[in-house]
């Protein structure tokens, strides 16, 4: 649904011997971007006036825990194929509006070089659905740097809010570069650009975006509990620079 709530997931699996896995509870649509694929919270970001500066638009608007059921299968050395009907994030409540999430995803790779793409079919009305087209892909090109390009492709239809156009088209690419010299300490430089906007979910920009900052992490501790982390950003639909600074450190309340 796209009402927000104190938990992002909370579900039960049960995990057969042969690699498939079945589960019902809330869960992170499996989209096919690493943008995504990163836990809320150690995001790389700066909160701006439109949100997280140096993440994606999609990133920022579209809801992506939801209730459901969630399917998965993986092979040694294939990969894994994931299939999930969700509550639909156009819907008010979940359930309750019954309008539905369909999705797929396909990822695979190995030590060096991952990959990953899903199609979504979002339900906004019924019968009447969003598609999401979404791949990404991660390379090693050694112990130091780590690269990772994103794209994704969003339409909607447009009826019923008074524009001409009958189809809402948004479009995004990000690309990052990862440096991390040692364990305690690491570096990340990344650029986005994004055309279209989708008025039906608040997704882009009525003009052309591009984005890009720096992040970086210190570990000071022996493990990586405490992080202190700094993000300076730009965005060219806001006049201002972003710089945040700031301390996250990790417990377990059942250790």
């Amino acid at each position: 649904s796209d009402l927000p709530s104190w938990v992002d997931q909370a579900n039960v699996n049960y995990n057969f011997d042969n690699g498939l896995s079945v589960g019902l509870g809330k869960f992170a649509t499996a989209y096919g971007i690493f943008e995504e694929d990163e836990d809320d919270w150690n995001a790389h970001s700066v909160v701006g006036a439109g949100g997280s500066i140096l993440a994606s638009s999609f990133w920022n608007n579209m809801m992506v825990y939801e209730w459901g059921l969630n399917v998965s299968y993986e092979s040694e050395g294939l990969g894994s194929i994931t299939a999930q009907v969700l509550s639909s994030p156009y819907g008010e409540k979940p359930f309750k509006s019954k309008l539905y999430s369909y999705n797929l995803q396909l990822s695979g790779g190995n030590d060096v070089t991952s990959a990953m793409i899903a199609g979504t079919l979002h339900e906004v009305e019924s019968g009447k659905f969003a598609t999401v087209l979404s791949l990404g892909v991660q390379h090693a090109f050694n112990d130091l740097w780590t690269g990772t390009l994103d794209g994704l492709y969003y339409w909607d239809y447009n009826e019923d809010l008074g524009t001409s156009k009958t189809t809402n088209k948004f479009y995004q690419a990000q690309a990052s570069l990862k440096y991390a010299p040692t364990e305690k300490f690491d570096i990340m430089g990344r650029v986005g650009y994004e055309h279209g906007y989708s008025p039906l979910y608040g997704i882009g920009f009525d003009e052309d975006v591009l984005y890009g900052g720096i992040s970086a992490n210190y570990y000071p501790l022996n493990n990586q509990d405490l992080r202190i982390h700094g993000t300076a950003a730009l965005h060219n639909q806001f006049d201002e620079a972003w710089l945040s600074f700031g301390a996250t450190y990790f417990f377990n309340l059942f250790k």
